[in-house]
Protein backbone atom coordinates (compact mmCIF):
# COMPACT_ATOMS: atom_id res chain seq x y z
CA UNK A 1 0.00 0.00 0.00
CA UNK A 2 1.08 3.55 -0.89
CA UNK A 3 0.70 6.28 1.75
CA UNK A 4 2.31 9.65 2.42
CA UNK A 5 5.62 8.46 3.57
CA UNK A 6 6.15 7.08 -0.17
CA UNK A 7 5.10 10.51 -1.17
CA UNK A 8 7.66 12.54 1.26
CA UNK A 9 10.32 9.53 0.42
CA UNK A 10 9.95 9.93 -3.37
CA UNK A 11 9.67 13.34 -3.39
CA UNK A 12 13.52 13.52 -1.34
CA UNK A 13 15.12 11.24 -3.49
CA UNK A 14 13.84 12.91 -6.57
CA UNK A 15 15.02 16.30 -5.03
CA UNK A 16 17.86 14.66 -3.94
CA UNK A 17 19.68 14.25 -8.03
CA UNK A 18 17.19 14.05 -10.91
CA UNK A 19 15.42 17.40 -9.95
CA UNK A 20 18.42 19.36 -11.38
CA UNK A 21 18.47 22.65 -13.79
CA UNK A 22 20.48 20.29 -16.22
CA UNK A 23 18.05 19.54 -19.19
CA UNK A 24 20.73 16.17 -19.46
CA UNK A 25 19.65 14.74 -15.84
CA UNK A 26 15.95 16.41 -16.15
CA UNK A 27 15.60 14.43 -19.60
CA UNK A 28 17.04 10.76 -18.45
CA UNK A 29 14.72 7.61 -18.06
CA UNK A 30 15.49 7.80 -14.47
CA UNK A 31 14.07 11.92 -13.61
CA UNK A 32 11.45 11.26 -15.66
CA UNK A 33 10.14 7.65 -14.13
CA UNK A 34 10.22 9.16 -10.93
CA UNK A 35 8.50 12.31 -11.79
CA UNK A 36 5.81 10.08 -13.29
CA UNK A 37 5.25 8.37 -10.11
CA UNK A 38 5.55 11.76 -8.12
CA UNK A 39 2.63 13.30 -10.48
CA UNK A 40 0.83 9.86 -9.27
CA UNK A 41 1.05 10.41 -5.38
CA UNK A 42 0.38 13.92 -5.81
CA UNK A 43 -2.87 13.23 -7.49
CA UNK A 44 -3.89 10.69 -5.08
CA UNK A 45 -3.42 13.05 -1.74
CA UNK A 46 -4.96 16.19 -4.02
CA UNK A 47 -2.39 17.98 -3.96
CA UNK A 48 -2.22 20.19 -7.00
CA UNK A 49 -2.14 24.26 -7.46
CA UNK A 50 -5.98 23.69 -8.62
CA UNK A 51 -6.67 24.12 -5.03
CA UNK A 52 -5.40 27.37 -4.10
CA UNK A 53 -7.19 30.05 -2.74
CA UNK A 54 -6.79 33.99 -2.61
CA UNK A 55 -5.64 34.99 0.92
CA UNK A 56 -9.22 36.07 2.17
CA UNK A 57 -10.54 32.53 0.80
CA UNK A 58 -8.34 30.39 3.26
CA UNK A 59 -9.91 28.43 5.19
CA UNK A 60 -8.01 29.13 8.68
CA UNK A 61 -9.59 31.37 11.61
CA UNK A 62 -7.78 34.51 12.08
CA UNK A 63 -4.11 32.99 10.74
CA UNK A 64 -6.18 34.14 7.00
CA UNK A 65 -5.27 37.48 8.03
CA UNK A 66 -1.35 37.02 8.39
CA UNK A 67 -1.30 35.77 4.98
CA UNK A 68 -3.07 38.53 3.49
CA UNK A 69 -0.72 40.80 4.89
CA UNK A 70 2.60 38.48 3.44
CA UNK A 71 4.35 39.10 0.19
CA UNK A 72 6.32 36.85 -1.93
CA UNK A 73 9.35 37.24 -4.37
CA UNK A 74 10.52 34.99 -6.68
CA UNK A 75 14.11 34.81 -8.83
CA UNK A 76 14.55 37.27 -10.96
CA UNK A 77 11.41 39.17 -10.03
CA UNK A 78 11.88 42.34 -8.97
CA UNK A 79 8.19 43.14 -7.63
CA UNK A 80 6.81 41.64 -4.51
CA UNK A 81 3.21 39.64 -4.71
CA UNK A 82 0.49 38.26 -3.05
CA UNK A 83 0.12 34.22 -2.48
CA UNK A 84 -2.31 33.69 -4.84
CA UNK A 85 0.60 35.18 -7.62
CA UNK A 86 3.27 33.77 -5.82
CA UNK A 87 1.42 30.32 -6.40
CA UNK A 88 0.96 30.49 -9.92
CA UNK A 89 4.76 30.34 -10.86
CA UNK A 90 4.97 27.36 -8.67
CA UNK A 91 4.54 23.89 -10.11
CA UNK A 92 2.56 21.37 -8.56
CA UNK A 93 6.09 19.68 -6.91
CA UNK A 94 7.19 22.95 -5.63
CA UNK A 95 3.82 23.72 -4.79
CA UNK A 96 4.01 20.43 -2.18
CA UNK A 97 7.68 20.94 -1.18
CA UNK A 98 6.83 24.20 -0.04
CA UNK A 99 4.13 23.44 2.14
CA UNK A 100 1.47 25.84 0.03
CA UNK A 101 -1.08 23.09 -0.28
CA UNK A 102 -1.26 23.18 3.60
CA UNK A 103 -2.95 26.13 3.67
CA UNK A 104 -5.40 25.21 0.47
CA UNK A 105 -6.64 22.54 3.43
CA UNK A 106 -9.70 22.84 5.58
CA UNK A 107 -7.97 23.81 8.68
CA UNK A 108 -9.99 21.34 11.11
CA UNK A 109 -7.86 18.25 9.66
CA UNK A 110 -4.70 19.30 11.79
CA UNK A 111 -6.44 20.26 14.82
CA UNK A 112 -4.99 17.05 16.75
CA UNK A 113 -1.59 18.00 15.33
CA UNK A 114 -2.10 21.76 16.74
CA UNK A 115 -2.76 20.51 20.00
CA UNK A 116 0.21 18.13 19.95
CA UNK A 117 2.62 20.60 18.90
CA UNK A 118 1.47 23.06 21.99
CA UNK A 119 1.97 20.29 24.57
CA UNK A 120 5.33 19.43 23.12
CA UNK A 121 6.65 23.18 22.59
CA UNK A 122 4.93 23.79 25.96
CA UNK A 123 7.17 20.69 27.48
CA UNK A 124 10.60 21.69 26.24
CA UNK A 125 9.93 25.60 26.59
CA UNK A 126 8.20 25.84 29.70
CA UNK A 127 9.42 29.09 30.53
CA UNK A 128 8.40 30.72 27.35
CA UNK A 129 4.75 28.98 27.53
CA UNK A 130 3.13 31.77 28.49
CA UNK A 131 4.39 34.16 25.80
CA UNK A 132 3.58 32.16 23.31
CA UNK A 133 0.18 31.17 24.23
CA UNK A 134 -1.61 33.34 21.47
CA UNK A 135 0.31 33.20 18.72
CA UNK A 136 -0.88 31.24 15.61
CA UNK A 137 1.15 28.10 14.36
CA UNK A 138 2.01 28.56 10.77
CA UNK A 139 1.99 25.15 9.25
CA UNK A 140 3.25 26.16 5.91
CA UNK A 141 6.30 27.41 7.51
CA UNK A 142 6.89 24.27 9.79
CA UNK A 143 6.41 21.88 7.21
CA UNK A 144 8.72 23.94 4.32
CA UNK A 145 11.20 24.16 7.24
CA UNK A 146 11.48 20.60 8.01
CA UNK A 147 11.39 19.75 4.61
CA UNK A 148 14.42 21.32 3.41
CA UNK A 149 16.26 20.19 6.08
CA UNK A 150 15.46 16.64 6.08
CA UNK A 151 16.29 17.21 2.17
CA UNK A 152 19.60 18.60 3.28
CA UNK A 153 20.23 15.55 5.22
CA UNK A 154 19.18 13.46 2.47
CA UNK A 155 21.31 14.92 0.15
CA UNK A 156 24.69 15.05 2.29
CA UNK A 157 24.09 11.11 2.57
CA UNK A 158 23.04 9.76 -0.70
CA UNK A 159 24.70 12.43 -2.77
CA UNK A 160 27.70 9.56 -3.35
CA UNK A 161 25.64 6.53 -3.76
CA UNK A 162 23.08 7.76 -6.30
CA UNK A 163 25.92 9.21 -8.67
CA UNK A 164 28.21 5.89 -8.42
CA UNK A 165 28.20 3.36 -10.57
CA UNK A 166 29.59 0.18 -8.33
CA UNK A 167 30.61 -1.57 -11.28
CA UNK A 168 33.83 1.24 -11.75
CA UNK A 169 34.68 1.33 -8.03
CA UNK A 170 38.09 0.93 -6.65
CA UNK A 171 38.88 -0.41 -3.65
CA UNK A 172 39.48 2.70 -1.92
CA UNK A 173 36.45 3.65 -3.24
CA UNK A 174 33.99 0.68 -2.48
CA UNK A 175 35.58 0.63 1.19
CA UNK A 176 34.68 4.17 1.78
CA UNK A 177 31.02 3.26 0.39
CA UNK A 178 30.87 1.43 2.95
CA UNK A 179 31.38 3.41 5.80
CA UNK A 180 29.28 5.91 4.48
CA UNK A 181 26.46 3.53 3.63
CA UNK A 182 27.03 2.32 7.52
CA UNK A 183 26.83 5.76 8.68
CA UNK A 184 23.63 6.76 6.44
CA UNK A 185 21.50 4.16 7.77
CA UNK A 186 21.70 5.28 11.65
CA UNK A 187 21.12 8.52 10.92
CA UNK A 188 18.46 7.55 8.53
CA UNK A 189 17.19 6.08 11.56
CA UNK A 190 17.36 9.08 13.33
CA UNK A 191 14.93 11.34 11.79
CA UNK A 192 11.77 9.34 11.86
CA UNK A 193 10.42 12.01 14.41
CA UNK A 194 10.72 14.57 11.34
CA UNK A 195 9.27 11.82 9.03
CA UNK A 196 6.62 11.34 10.89
CA UNK A 197 5.35 14.48 11.73
CA UNK A 198 6.07 15.69 7.50
CA UNK A 199 3.94 12.67 6.44
CA UNK A 200 1.26 13.78 8.93
CA UNK A 201 1.21 17.38 7.63
CA UNK A 202 0.77 15.54 3.72
CA UNK A 203 -2.47 13.44 5.60
CA UNK A 204 -3.97 14.05 8.46
CA UNK A 205 -6.30 10.63 7.89
CA UNK A 206 -3.10 8.93 6.74
CA UNK A 207 -4.84 7.38 4.12
CA UNK A 208 -3.25 4.10 1.60
CA UNK A 209 -3.93 3.46 -1.93
CA UNK A 210 -3.16 0.37 -4.00
CA UNK A 211 -0.61 1.11 -7.43
CA UNK A 212 -3.77 -0.21 -9.25
CA UNK A 213 -5.81 2.71 -7.32
CA UNK A 214 -3.73 5.92 -8.54
CA UNK A 215 -2.13 4.30 -11.77
CA UNK A 216 0.67 4.28 -9.98
CA UNK A 217 3.74 2.32 -12.33
CA UNK A 218 6.75 0.58 -10.70
CA UNK A 219 10.30 0.94 -11.91
CA UNK A 220 13.60 -1.30 -11.87
CA UNK A 221 15.47 1.91 -10.53
CA UNK A 222 18.69 -0.08 -9.89
CA UNK A 223 18.70 -0.69 -13.87
CA UNK A 224 17.40 2.99 -14.43
CA UNK A 225 20.23 5.01 -12.45
CA UNK A 226 23.19 2.63 -13.50
CA UNK A 227 21.91 2.98 -17.60
CA UNK A 228 21.21 6.82 -16.67
CA UNK A 229 24.53 7.47 -14.97
CA UNK A 230 26.75 5.65 -17.63
CA UNK A 231 24.82 8.26 -20.15
CA UNK A 232 25.49 11.06 -18.06
CA UNK A 233 29.05 10.28 -17.70
CA UNK A 234 29.76 9.89 -21.56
Amino acid sequence: MLTSKDLLYKALEYDTFWNSSSKRVKNTASSKARKMQLDSLLAAFDISKKNVKSASQLPYHSEADSYSESFYSITGRSDSMNRYEYVKHLDNFRYFTMGEFIADKDWTVYKQILKRINQIFGQIYPNHKENFKNQQINLVRLFSNLYLYRQSIHFALNIDLVTTVEESLSIEDSYSLYFKRSISKRINNSTQAIDKLLCLLIDPQKREFTEEQIGYVDYDFNMLDKESIRNLNK
